[in-house]
């Protein structure tokens, strides 16, 4: 009988694989060995409605690192990373030229872009760590409190998956009693 034919078995590998490997090497090891990896919910911080109304309402809207900063934490709902690509008219996303307070034709790095919302969120007085997913999280967790469905978030979010967006709902926790009323015994 093959080591990995016993569920216990299964899963002391694959928490021993975790520990002494690096993720890349985890994964193409769970792979190889056809080991079970099963998140149900994504770990990045996500903020409540309110708080990311207040973020947003606490940067100035009359300078341009306060409009960039502002569209970035919106717009990264769609893909920090491609957010931060260039396209054809130009870089999206810029930093700010060097005591002029004007964007540069220079991107933002992507480790720019966090210190930056790091930076934004303690200004702001909201203690949650926040990063750059976390706005991918609070905006599908709001479409999909909004009504919006699992599908078109996916579509939103350029997710080839619908398994990949339900990593960034974190809706599963607001229970309601016209939830429980559907219960017909």
């Amino acid at each position: 009988m093959d080591r990995t034919e016993n569920p216990v078995d299964k899963i002391f590998l694959t928490e021993t694989l975790a520990r002494r490997f690096s993720v890349a090497k985890w994964r193409l090891m769970t792979r190889l060995l056809g080991l079970p990896h099963v998140v149900k919910t994504g770990k990045t911080p996500v903020l409540d409605a309110a708080e990311a109304r207040h973020l947003l309402e606490s940067i100035a809207a009359d300078t341009p690192a306060g409009l960039r900063d502002r569209a970035l934490m919106v717009y990264s709902f769609a893909r920090v990373g491609a957010d931060l690509r260039s396209d054809p008219k130009g870089w999206l996303f810029r930093t700010l030229g060097r005591g002029t307070g004007c964007l540069s034709e220079r991107p933002l790095a992507q480790a720019n872009a966090h210190a930056m919302i790091r930076r934004r969120t303690a200004a702001a007085g909201i203690a949650t760590q926040v990063g750059n997913h976390s706005f991918r999280a609070t905006g599908i967790t709001a479409y999909l409190t909004h009504g919006g469905t699992l599908e078109q978030a996916a579509a939103l979010a350029n997710h080839a998956s619908t398994r990949t967006t339900q990593l960034y709902d974190r809706r599963h926790g607001d229970l309601t009693l016209d939830e429980i009323g559907k219960i017909r015994i």
